[in-house]
């Protein structure tokens, strides 16, 4: 049988706590459900019995970058909270350590595993809304401020910081200043023969100021493709809006597009294959789409 890592099982929005047995030897959870394609699982055997080694409870639970329907009824269906890519502080944990980013305080921090004390802590200038990649022992995160971050896993320190967006431009979104094409689809490294790691973000929100799709090297942010023209496509009526966690295989990217269905693209060169268009007086009995997928 198949069990949830040690680092998953028991996070919830405002309490982590870690759970060990004297002859557990964990695998590591290196991204967001572990792998790019968000199975959420791995082979590792469990020894039962588990006991708590230590709690940290953040001082604040997360801040959501969406309000959510507020019970709204349209057509007979009430609608229901489908942006749900940042509802609690998402780990990644490496050898012997844990890795979560903020959405109240703008940090991402260290945890070490043994003991649960904070080894170092990044500040962004806005939310960090997913879960870190930890990649080759580097580790990769996205922010609210518009920038993707290449930190060193051993102290933080930074490798690389890249702005996908055209400009340093900054808004007002939930009572905080944020940029106007914030990062919130995480980063997703694939291993590549020719590059040795690829890293793939998106940023924006709001289809009709245009949406951005990078593919770089992970070493050093060197640009390899990317798609800013996706909302001109259809004289600005295409609804893509990357936010939540991406899924990768050898073939294609899939980009959640908040409340619609997600988009599909080549992953080695950008190219767009296709994304549905469900409408609410479908058979699907309403509009298909969310943030969540695998």
């Amino acid at each position: 049988m198949k069990h949830l890592n040690q680092s998953t099982a028991v996070c919830t929005a405002l309490v982590f706590t870690f759970l060990s047995s004297p002859l557990l030897k964990a695998e590591d959870w290196p991204t967001y459900l572990r792998s790019n394609d968000r199975a959420g699982v791995t082979e590792e055997q469990l020894s039962l019995p588990l006991s708590p080694q230590w709690t940290l409870s953040p001082a604040e639970k997360p801040t959501q970058a969406w309000p959510g329907p507020k019970n709204r009824v349209l057509e007979g269906k009430k609608l229901r909270r489908r942006n749900t890519f940042d509802d609690a502080f998402h780990v990644a944990v490496v050898g012997k350590k844990l890795y979560y980013g903020s959405s109240v305080d703008h940090a991402l921090r260290c945890v070490d595993l043994e003991t649960g004390k904070q080894q170092w802590a990044f500040f962004a200038e806005a939310a960090i809304r997913l879960a870190p990649t930890v990649y080759d022992g580097k580790v990769f995160v996205g922010s609210d401020d518009g920038y993707v971050y290449c930190l060193k896993a051993a102290d933080g320190s930074l490798v690389w910081k890249m702005r996908p967006g055209p400009s340093d431009e900054r808004i007002l979104g939930r009572q905080q200043l944020i940029s106007r094409w914030p990062v919130r689809t995480g980063v997703s490294v694939m291993p590549d023969k020719e590059h040795g790691a690829v890293a793939y973000f998106g940023a924006g929100v709001f289809p009709h100021e245009l949406i951005y799709l990078y593919a770089v090297r992970a070493s050093d942010a060197k640009v390899l493709w990317k798609l800013d023209n996706i909302s001109q496509a259809r004289a600005g009526r295409n609804d893509l809006s990357p936010q939540g966690y991406m899924l990768t295989n050898e073939d294609i990217l899939v980009i959640p597009s908040g409340r619609t269905l997600p988009g599909v693209f080549d992953r080695k060169t950008g190219d767009f294959k296709f994304k549905g268009n469900h409408s609410w007086r479908n058979a699907a009995g309403g509009v298909v789409g969310g943030t969540q997928a695998l």
